[in-house]
């Protein structure tokens, strides 16, 4: 019962659903851009001692560069040349 009071319940969470969330299709600049102002609002943030978001902010800033590394293999590989 403690446990329930420090952590915090998701009750909208749909069993079927998957724990990611899906957003539009990015082109490889407007995922640079994003990339970018997560990592400007990371550092202000660090310099503001404001850690919380500043954590926030880094964790945007792994899940874009993953956007940007798929979107780098996919165009590789539309271009790719057949043996």
């Amino acid at each position: 019962m403690w446990l329930g009071k420090i952590l915090p319940m998701n009750r909208n969470r749909s069993a079927s659903g998957s724990a990611f969330v899906t957003t539009a299709t990015l082109s490889f600049e407007d995922a640079t851009k994003q990339r970018d102002l997560a990592i400007r609002n990371m550092v202000a943030a660090i310099a503001n001692h404001d850690f919380v978001n500043a954590r926030q902010y880094s964790d945007e800033e792994a899940r874009l560069k993953e956007v940007l590394e798929g979107l780098q293999s996919a165009s590789s590989a539309t271009y790719r040349k057949p043996a």
